[in-house]
């Protein structure tokens, strides 16, 4: 969605009354208008489901990257404040007794005919946000790191499955 552009596209219709623009962004129904307020001035207005919200609480809610912390926490905020859905808060938990068994997930795999262990890693990755709703943020991915047999680093792959011919 570039709402810039429907932005402009509202403003080029518009012909003294307000305009309105209805789509679906996921699983909710927003509306974008465009009008005068109650001094003439011209005036955008963001709606998601039934709530009004701002322009850059629209751009953060009907943001698709689910990885985004920051839609997650603003869309939380929106949940409990509207009651429109249940928040998806997580329960504070106990902390765990340290009790390990091993440090990673250590797997055989073969890549072109040398053996490699792989074992779980994080990657931390800078994330740009598709509406450009906030400044860039670093985000936590799963990944694998690779080791030869004598324990030299090789590299880190997303997915190990792409890895092994099936």
């Amino acid at each position: 969605m570039d709402l810039n552009l429907i932005e402009e596209q509202l403003a080029g219709q518009f012909s003294g009354s307000w305009v309105t623009h209805n789509f679906k962004a996921g699983d909710a129904a927003v509306r974008i208008s465009f009008g005068q307020n109650h001094k003439g001035m011209p005036t955008y207005r963001y709606w998601y489901e039934e709530s009004r919200v701002e322009r850059q609480i629209f751009l953060t809610l009907t943001c698709t990257q689910t990885l985004c912390s920051v839609q997650q926490e603003t869309m939380n905020r929106w949940r409990l404040k509207t009651g429109f859905f249940p928040a998806l808060i997580k329960k504070p938990t106990r902390p765990a007794p340290v009790h390990i068994t091993r440090l990673a997930e250590e797997v055989v795999i073969e890549r072109d005919g040398q053996p490699l262990y792989a074992r779980q890693a994080n990657v931390q990755k800078v994330f740009n946000c598709p509406q450009e709703a906030h400044p860039p943020r670093r985000v936590s991915t799963p990944a694998w790191d690779l080791f030869t047999m004598d324990g030299h680093f090789v590299a880190t792959v997303p997915n190990i499955n792409t890895l092994q011919p099936s």
